[in-house]
């Protein structure tokens, strides 16, 4: 049997490839890996070696250019493999593996699932990652809050790997997980903060909204003029979004078009829901005049912000 394993959810991704390994017997060996641009024919000879000291082995092709959304495709490396999957040797599984935004519309996706098993593994959606989350939090026996679950719900991304890596952090804590624990104890990156911030704004949810901020100035104090700027970035983003999907383009197609997780695309047309294109313009321009007001001197950075928060979400 010979794989493409795609999709967005890595840790479950990685998880059947391992399992294709185990099953196998090759879970303690190395299997022979290619990536990118590859050389169908170092690639198909590596495929018809026999193995030496094993039954069986493996070869695996990470994130093929003929695959993954953007790169240019070379339609003789998918003929060359093509040819070889008509009459593969039967000692060597090959797996083509993509974790990468990824073109169902290249002729090699569509060549090619034709002679191998095809799997997909989504990104999980939140509901269920919640279920993943409140099931591992029992299972590991963590001594933790209501309210700390909620907080963690909150800052944790849609990432059953990164979850799983939060989860190992968890279990050391010695006392009962409170809220001040998860603050602690699990961080967000700038951009996660902002991504989340710039929703709270456009949606008109001002106690997030301020919460976010507030977040943010504890653990960037002297970096107003950075978060004005991924704020800008987030908005003009939700303008793009938008304005692509009343244009008849599905989160699927968006998210490949900006190499973009689905999941933070449905998240930015949720949260842009209640405001037209012309609206997230205005908060836009409204936000580079602030960004040069502080610059001038004419505002304070950290209440100016606060203030263009307050305004944009009352309205």
């Amino acid at each position: 049997m010979n794989y493409l394993l795609v999709g967005s959810e890595v840790y479950n991704l990685q998880n059947r490839r391992d399992s294709i390994l185990k099953e196998i017997g090759l879970d303690d060996q190395q299997p022979e890996v290619f990536s990118g641009a590859i050389d169908a024919d170092e690639v198909v000879q590596a495929c018809l070696t026999v193995p030496f000291f094993t039954d069986n082995k493996a070869v695996i092709i990470e994130n093929p250019d003929f695959i993954v959304a953007g790169r240019a495709a070379d339609e003789k490396t998918v003929a060359r493999l093509i040819e070889y999957l008509e009459e593969p040797l039967e000692t060597t599984t090959l797996i083509i593996y993509v974790d990468k935004p990824f073109d169902r519309r290249k002729k090699g996706f569509a060549a090619l699932r034709k002679y191998l098993k095809t799997e997909v593994f989504e990104t999980v959606t939140a509901d269920d990652f919640q279920v993943i989350v409140r099931n591992d939090i029992r299972k590991a026996g963590l001594k933790i809050s209501s309210e700390a679950v909620d907080l963690l719900m909150e800052r944790l991304p849609l990432d059953v790997l990164n979850w799983k890596s939060e989860l190992e952090k968890l279990a050391l804590y010695p006392g009962v997980l409170d809220r001040k624990a998860i603050r602690a104890l699990v961080s967000r990156s700038l951009e996660d903060d902002v991504f989340q911030l710039s929703n709270a704004v456009v949606a008109r949810n001002m106690g997030k909204a301020l919460q976010c901020f507030r977040d943010l100035m504890v653990n960037n104090p002297n970096d107003t003029t950075g978060i004005i700027g991924l704020l800008a970035y987030q908005f003009r983003f939700m303008c793009q979004v938008r304005n692509l999907n009343e244009q008849g383009y599905t989160v699927r197609d968006i998210a490949q078009r900006y190499n973009a997780k689905e999941y933070r695309i449905t998240m930015t047309l949720k949260a842009a829901r209640g405001r037209s294109s012309r609206a997230l313009l205005d908060i836009l321009s409204r936000l580079s005049q602030l960004d040069q007001d502080i610059k001038r001197g004419k505002k304070d950075p950290v209440l100016g912000l606060e203030m263009f928060i307050i305004e944009v979400t009352e309205e």
